[in-house]
């Protein structure tokens, strides 16, 4: 593995010693670095954390990260970065780490410079993803429910529609669809047209108290 070497000696595998390094696997010797101060290393980096390059004597050679894009232990040829979905939490240069768009967001830009890239899923619909890529990532609420707000991040967010009410299709933003007048709907988050009252039975009750019209009354 990088770091190592074969030695042709006794045919083991070695850790390259202090001064010397390895990038590469299944190497017999390992290349010479005045930088690589611990055992092992796999590079002859040296530059800090958020940065990236080559260290000379003279302490030039390293450059920092550029927007978007991070080197978190340093000791980095190159900085790598931020993938879709994730951002640099608002650090414009020397990134360290990045930061993964919320659950109910998703964004497919690369090396993004913070949260204002995530895009809220829209009304009707919630994911509960990490650092998702795709709008796709989101997710009708289910027939029988609605939800009326971007950015929903779990299927409880949306909302059962109340007694009274039905929401026969999947991803509602508007609010369900009451009953008819000598029609019923007694449980909450129906999917299925209301039913009639049957015969000799009507919604009784004031106006206000029809409102749900969840009941017939004989």
């Amino acid at each position: 593995s990088a770091g190592r070497f074969q030695n042709m000696t006794n045919q083991e595998c070695e850790e390259c010693a202090k001064e010397t390094y390895q990038p590469n696997p299944g190497k017999t010797e390992c290349r010479v670095c005045k930088f690589a101060r611990r055992p092992g290393a796999t590079t002859c980096s040296v530059c800090g954390a958020g940065k990236f390059g080559f260290k000379e004597v003279d302490g030039t050679g390293c450059e920092d990260c550029p927007t978007g894009w991070w080197a978190y232990k340093g000791d980095k040829i190159e900085c790598l970065e931020c993938p879709k979905g994730w951002h640099a939490n608002g650090v414009p240069l020397r990134g360290t780490y990045c930061t993964s768009c919320i659950a109910g967001t998703w964004s497919s830009q690369p090396a993004a410079f913070d949260s204002s890239t995530c895009t809220k899923c829209q009304a009707g619909t919630f994911s509960t993803i990490l650092g998702a890529t795709l709008a796709s990532s989101c997710l009708n609420c289910s027939a029988g429910k609605y939800r009326t707000k971007p950015g929903a991040n779990h299927p409880l967010e949306c909302l059962d529609c109340p007694a009274g009410y039905f929401g026969h299709n999947s991803g509602r933003v508007e609010p369900c669809t009451k009953c008819a007048h000598g029609f019923y709907s007694s449980g909450i988050g129906a999917s299925e047209p209301c039913e009639e009252c049957p015969r000799g039975w009507m919604q009784g009750g004031s106006l206000a108290s029809n409102a749900l019209r969840a009941t017939c009354d004989a």
